[in-house]
């Protein structure tokens, strides 16, 4: 098999299983929209992080930057949420709803062999890095504070920032935190 063919191998089974995974993305925030009971609210984020997770990485096989950055940044953004640290608001809703139909809407294109440069996904990535780097930023308070409350010094928690656009808008929707309890 060639290079050419495995990538074309590579990219036909990625497009075969982005479908899937945005229908379970869709599923599992309808799911937490309506507020469900703690356990099944941790089953649902688990089920969307791990949807965002799988993207990333068959999008990072297939060698498909745009969608695997997005969902990389999507993946920083459930972080605090599933760990407690923030919840959701319907401003982070909306995003993560456009963000599934921009994956949608990208495989749609790479199915007709058309460049993503132009698409949905690639106008809205500037704003999913914002709610990243607002939810990193949640993370590192959050653990500086748990640190402190113990005495101890701070550590980064694996350097989730991975970019360095930021705009700094504290006055964001997207990055207002809700109270989690």
């Amino acid at each position: 098999m060639t290079n050419q063919e495995l990538a074309q191998a590579l990219t036909a089974a990625f497009l075969e299983e982005l479908h899937e995974h945005v229908a379970t993305m869709n599923t599992n925030l309808l799911a937490l929209e309506k507020s469900p009971d703690p356990t099944q609210r941790q089953t649902h984020l688990k089920n969307l992080f791990r949807a965002a997770h799988t993207i990333k990485g068959s999008a990072q096989a297939a060698n498909i930057d745009l969608i695997q950055q997005a969902a990389h940044r999507l993946e920083d953004i459930l972080v605090p949420i599933r760990d407690g640290q923030r919840d959701f608001t319907p401003e982070l809703f909306a995003l993560l709803y456009q963000s599934a139909d921009a994956f949608e809407e990208a495989g749609m294109r790479l199915r007709e062999q058309r460049d993503l440069s132009d698409s949905p996904l690639m106008e809205l990535l500037p704003r999913v890095e914002q709610a990243a780097n607002a939810a990193t930023r949640i993370e590192l308070a959050a653990t500086a504070a748990t640190a402190d409350s113990r005495g101890r010094q701070p550590t980064v928690p694996n350097a989730t920032s991975h970019s360095s656009r930021d705009s700094g808008d504290s006055n964001d929707p997207l990055i207002a935190v809700a109270p989690t309890g």
